[in-house]
């Protein structure tokens, strides 16, 4: 077991729901670095040339368990969620999230369609979506600071 002074990531899980499924694993690495050896080691198997010009991201999957009857039954973990240390807050988090959330519905919520409820492999409708999304998560915490003691004062 590796000292907490080497240790090159924290891994938790976030539960789409309060029930224990399904849910993705999020790991917050050292740094960058750490993070993107971790992902080209995951993706070696799925991709040619994975890209790594990413500052967090959200790894997306379906995994099944095929039952001794034939049936298929999808397994609880849907993703991995990546990040580091550095370049974390709540813009960042809630855009990684979005991804997170859509992917929770086509897989789970409606999975009799197929592929992508909202876009298709990732258009640049989904990234503009999660942009937005981080972009307001920021801009209303900054707004908020800004305004912390007239809002404490109502």
């Amino acid at each position: 077991m590796k000292s907490k002074k080497n240790k090159l990531f924290v891994k938790f899980k976030v539960k789409c729901f309060s029930k224990d499924k399904p849910y993705f694993n999020v790991y917050i690495f050292r740094d960058q670095e750490s993070m993107y050896r971790f992902f080209l080691k995951e993706n070696k198997k799925y991709c040619k040339d994975p890209e790594t010009d990413f500052l967090a991201i959200c790894q997306t999957y379906r995994t099944y368990k095929i039952n001794p009857d034939g049936s298929e039954k999808m397994k609880d973990c849907i993703g991995n969620v990546l990040f580091y240390k550095d370049f974390i807050g709540g813009g960042v988090v809630s855009h990684e999230f979005v991804h997170a959330a859509l992917h929770w519905y086509g897989a789970c919520k409606a999975p009799h369609k197929k592929g992508w409820i909202i876009i298709k492999n990732m258009e640049p409708d989904e990234e503009d979506i999660c942009h937005a999304q981080s972009n307001m998560v920021v801009g209303f915490w900054l707004k908020y600071y800004e305004l912390e003691e007239e809002i404490k004062s109502l």
